[in-house]
């Protein structure tokens, strides 16, 4: 709602105007919390579940500026490249040749401090004033290659602070995807049972698909795919912080409530598919589209006819026509890159008797 991208990628030599962000105070401030913290000051506590949400947990940091939080030793080239950037975009009148050594340098680099203290002010499990004011979710949307570089972040800030990542990164051009929730024993798979059948016991019978794990089998380790796209929903516990012993009954800090896939269909205008206006795809290409799309269309009625039939059934096990059903989501997967959700079919399948259900299965 009011954050700008004020710290470039350094390594790209990233060109971005970090000139609304340089006037903005407390530029990594929570999401909302500002007037929270306004009536905290005021001794005013009977009010404040009146202005709370849970955007009052979240703290957003834009791509490459994770870096510069990650470790105080990215501050001085950070620093450089976000006051260069700066000048570039000021009025000409105003610049100076040697602006490295200006007042307006040492005011940079002042509001650069500023911003790290004031980050882990918000972030710190030692809050001076009130221990609701503590942010413990970090939203980090991206356009990166480097998805590696934000687990270990992600990682790095869990353990030493407890806080929580929400990494959203784009497909496509410029983007590898790897989008994931990143928590608890993410990088460590000691404390996870070997017995199958418990390993099954998840919503989609087996896969907990969206939340990082760094030992696991699979190359995106967690994540979703270069190239997969899907609406996570992850239940983010933001005050149960890492303890010896847990609490047996409390619950995990993450745990993924949905994994909607999102699949993007190729649609050509009435002009392409007329061969005397486009030529632009040939006819051969033309036809490889229209077989994808009857099968998409095809696999999507077949699921949609299952489902509905489903609330004759009384349980997941007396399902005779699952198996056809798992093949046409395997089918839907493999034609839009969500890896993910053809796990969740062949899991399904493997697992859909060890943990019968009701109804539609979330699978």
């Amino acid at each position: 709602m009011k954050k700008f991208k004020k710290y470039p990628a350094v390594t790209l030599h990233e060109d971005i105007n970090p000139t609304p962000a340089y006037w903005i105070e407390n530029g990594f401030s929570p999401v909302m919390h500002q007037y929270a913290r306004d009536l905290s000051e005021k001794n005013e506590r009977e009010l404040m579940p009146y202005f709370f949400d849970a955007r009052d947990d979240v703290i957003e940091v834009i791509c490459a500026e994770l870096f510069a939080l990650a470790s105080i030793s990215n501050y001085p080239s950070f620093l450089k490249e976000s006051i260069c950037a700066y000048e570039s975009y000021r009025n000409k009148d105003v610049q100076g040749k040697n602006h490295l050594y200006s007042d307006e340098y040492k005011k940079y680099e002042e509001n650069m401090l500023k911003d790290i203290k004031n980050f882990g002010m918000f972030t710190a499990i030692y809050q001076r004033v009130n221990k609701y004011l503590r942010t413990p979710i970090i939203l980090v949307p991206a356009c990166t290659t480097r998805a590696v570089d934000y687990y270990v972040f992600g990682q790095g800030f869990y353990l030493s602070a407890g806080l929580k990542t929400v990494f959203c990164n784009a497909v496509g051009t410029g983007g590898r995807g790897g989008s994931c929730f990143i928590g608890q024993d993410s990088w460590d798979n000691r404390k996870i049972t070997r017995n199958p059948y418990l390993m099954a016991n998840t919503v989609y019978s087996g896969l907990k698909p969206g939340i990082y794990m760094q030992t696991s089998e699979y190359k995106d380790r967690g994540a979703l795919g270069d190239r997969e796209q899907a609406l996570l929903i992850c239940d983010v516990s933001p005050d149960m912080e890492k303890g010896q012993p847990n609490a047996e009954s409390m619950l995990d800090g993450l745990s993924v409530v949905a994994h909607i896939p999102v699949f993007e269909e190729k649609i050509l205008a009435k002009e392409c598919m007329d061969f005397s206006k486009c030529r632009k795809c040939n006819e051969y290409e033309k036809g490889l589209l229209k077989d994808k799309q009857g099968r998409t269309k095809k696999n999507l009625e077949r699921i949609a006819v299952h489902c509905e039939n489903l609330s004759d059934i009384h349980m997941s096990y007396d399902d005779k026509e699952m198996l056809d059903v798992i093949k046409s989501m395997i089918d839907l997967g493999k034609n839009y890159d969500s890896e993910w959700f053809v796990r969740r079919a062949e899991c399904y399948a493997e697992n859909y008797k060890i943990y019968p259900q009701m109804w539609v299965p979330p699978a």
